[in-house]
C-alpha cells in the first residue's frame, strides 16, 4: 500500500490524502531544526518508492529537505500531493530530478 508522507502536522484537514495511501508523519515538533536532520530523514524515508507521495505541509525548509531526501532515496523521483482549492481535492505532481516535472499540477 502506498504511503503519504506528511512532512509536519498541521491545522488543516488532511484526511482526503488518505485516498492515496496510509498517512505517515515524517517530522514531529521542532525535529526539522536538528543538526542530524539528514540521518533522521534518511531513516524515515528509506523505503520511499514510486508508489508513495509527499504531502508538503509545514516549514518550507522541512518540505524542501523531505523532497530532496525522497528524491535521493528513489533515483531522483517523487510525487507531491498539491491541494486544488477550487476543486477541493489533491492533484498529483510527479517530479523527476533527472529530467523535469513529468505531469505538472496545472495540466488537466
Amino acid at each position: 500500500m502506498p504511503i503519504v508522507y506528511l512532512v509536519q502536522s498541521c491545522v488543516f484537514d488532511t484526511t482526503p490524502a488518505a485516498a492515496y495511501g496510509s498517512v505517515k508523519q515524517v517530522l514531529e515538533g521542532k525535529e526539522h531544526l536538528r543538526k542530524d536532520i539528514w540521518k533522521l530523514l534518511g531513516d524515515r524515508l528509506a523505503s520511499f518508492t514510486d508508489e508513495d507521495y509527499i504531502l508538503p505541509v509545514g516549514d518550507p525548509a522541512a518540505i524542501g529537505a523531505v523532497c530532496a531526501e525522497a528524491a535521493h532515496q528513489n533515483h531522483g523521483r517523487y510525487k507531491v500531493l498539491r491541494w486544488d482549492r477550487f476543486k477541493w481535492n489533491y492533484k498529483v505532481v510527479q517530479v523527476d530530478m533527472a529530467w523535469n516535472c513529468t505531469k505538472c499540477a496545472f495540466e488537466e
